[in-house]
């Protein structure tokens, strides 16, 4: 090697390698964010405005395969011109080795790689995010605008809501929803495929929730909404007939095209805080949620429990905000009553006051209820209601019922005997299951902690036992997926260094080749470690460390057929 270093011939290569990157680089990127426009252009998700930004956008995350391949071919054209001007020889003749000749490779493959790595850990990711918002249809501004122009919803392809008028609210923390509505004056028409009414449902109100991608799909990646309607009373028509229900189950909702929770979408650190709180997924969150609520059907019996032998009453609250006071002695399990009241002393009544509002609406009334047996259920929510939170029903049998109130205005509300009185969504007063609820003070670490004493007993406690189990199968289904995009974001930027360097060796080692012949013995070892990293990514989401094996292979390889090609070439 000389004295000096070939500074002159480095910047003449590095220039001629870099002009050769980045035009190829222009034109794959340009190509591919065409062809990842065409369906969401031919669906008619776009207008003609948002094309053209979602193409700009596109050119971002295309660029982790189009460099690559760019830089790749950047390479070997570069290195092939010089070998074939027969430049290299006279560089090799003049005392410049071929690890100086390919020092400009090298260098620009770690710049290359460098970048690559800050695009797939920090920049590509946002710009993912941007591109599926833009796509993805925003349900509650369809709703809203279509009832604004009085206007039905085609919310799926056999289903049509209308709307009088819709006023959007603050959700219930507990719902988990994403928006929340309130309707009035409302239609929900169900269509077979020709298009004629099949069934019909009115309502003079009824409540919506729309939820994000986590409802509809949680076993699969596509994204979608997820609405869901409660309807108050309504008169429903089917096959000609009429008839009404005061009550009817939720109606559930699949919408196509809403923003999917996906760890892809998440930049390196936020991979990283997402393994210690993995609850920030909607998805996971909803399998935390589901294991707080079966925690908290336990918790609350015991808490239940607890409160009337150390004070011998327990205090309740309704959702209207009414305030219940049972004086009991504790409870017992019987399968009649879920749980028994047991009274202060034997034979004696149990004791319930309720404090609510009067008739007039203002005063506070006092109804008082002795019963000769009573008992408590706890009412765990189903996966299809929106509002999942734990409630209470009571019940008392040959209940005495009576009421007083500050007004001589307001009358005795249910004074009298009753054969039963029923207290429905009662919920206990600093009620634990708040605490559960609540991702931040009970993390899913946390809740999996507190349901292990409950799986090791003897026996296993089956009614938590199976939320346990699921949620610890997901925790680690994510935490396979986070490492298998993290690891495929670090081989991606080692491949582009390799692909770099093994183009301008096999350019060296087949100079005298058709260019073209030469590039294809440098991109189909490429294009099999790009192939090979892919599915050692999805290898390793499923069956973890050992598909990393797999995923890192693609790049050993690469490197390997690099270093045999220098070795051919370093001895000719």
């Amino acid at each position: 090697m000389p004295s000096r270093l070939p500074l002159s011939l480095w910047r003449y290569i590095l220039i001629e390698l870099w002009r050769l990157i980045l035009l190829t680089t222009v034109v794959l990127v340009t190509v591919i964010s065409f062809a990842a426009l065409i369906k969401p252009l031919a669906d008619g998700k776009l207008t003609p405005g948002e094309t053209l930004k979602f193409m700009l956008l596109a050119m971002v995350p295309m660029l982790q395969y189009a460099l690559p391949f760019a830089a790749g071919f950047g390479a070997t054209i570069a290195y092939h011109r010089l070998s074939s001007d027969n430049e290299v020889t006279a560089a090799h003749a003049g005392g410049i080795s071929h690890r100086a000749i390919l020092m400009p490779a090298l260098l620009s493959g770690i710049v290359l790689a460098g970048v690559m790595l800050m695009l797939n850990q920090l920049v590509m990711p946002t710009f993912l995010r941007a591109m599926e918002h833009l796509v993805a249809r925003d349900v509650t501004k369809i709703l809203m605008a279509s009832m604004q122009r009085g206007d039905s919803v085609p919310v799926s392809d056999n289903l049509l809501v209308y709307a009088d008028r819709g006023a959007q609210i603050e959700p219930s923390p507990a719902s988990g929803a994403s928006h929340e509505m309130a309707l009035r004056g409302v239609a929900v028409v169900e269509l077979d495929k020709r298009g004629d009414v099949v069934s019909d449902i009115t309502t003079e109100s009824a409540r919506l929730w729309i939820f994000s991608g986590d409802r509809a799909q949680e076993e699969s990646s596509g994204s979608s909404s997820v609405v869901i309607v409660q309807p108050g009373p309504v008169v429903f028509g089917q096959s000609g007939k009429l008839g009404s229900a005061d009550q009817i189950n939720p109606i559930s909702i699949a919408m196509p095209g809403g923003f999917d929770d996906n760890p892809k979408y998440l930049t390196f650190s936020e991979l990283v805080a997402l393994r210690s709180h993995p609850e920030s997924m909607n998805w996971m969150e909803k399998k935390r949620r589901d294991l707080a609520l079966v925690l908290g059907e336990r918790v609350t019996t015991s808490t239940i429990n607890d409160r009337l032998r150390s004070r011998n009453l327990i205090e309740l609250t309704d959702q209207l905000g009414g305030r219940v006071v049972i004086r009991a002695a504790g409870t017992t399990y019987v399968p009649r009553f879920r749980w028994a009241l047991n009274p202060l002393t034997p034979n004696a009544p149990v004791q319930i006051e309720f404090t609510h509002t009067g008739l007039d609406g203002k005063t506070p009334v006092t109804t008082l209820i002795s019963a000769k047996s009573a008992g408590l259920y706890t009412i765990t929510p189903t996966r299809d209601q929106p509002e999942r939170l734990i409630t209470l029903r009571l019940e008392a049998e040959d209940a005495v019922v009576t009421a007083r109130g500050s007004s001589d205005a307001v009358k005795p509300v249910n004074a009298g005997q009753q054969a039963l009185y029923k207290l429905d969504n009662l919920s206990l007063v600093d009620d634990p299951v708040l605490d559960l609820l609540d991702p931040k003070k009970s993390p899913s670490a946390k809740l999996l902690a507190d349901a292990q004493p409950r799986i090791d007993a003897n026996p296993p406690d089956s009614f938590v036992k199976g939320p346990a189990l699921h949620l610890r199968e997901r925790i680690d289904r994510l935490g396979r997926e986070i490492t298998s995009k993290q690891h495929e974001r670090f081989a991606m930027a080692a491949a582009c260094l390799v692909m770099v360097v093994a183009g301008a060796i096999t350019a060296l080692r087949l100079g005298l080749r058709m260019p073209l012949t030469v590039y294809l013995w440098s991109f189909f070892p490429a294009l099999a470690t790009v192939i090979t990293v892919s599915s050692g990514q999805q290898l390793t989401h499923d069956v973890g460390a050992r598909g990393l094996l797999v995923l890192w292979a693609g790049v050993a390889l690469l490197g390997l057929y690099a270093l045999v090609g220098y070795r051919k070439v370093a001895r000719h």
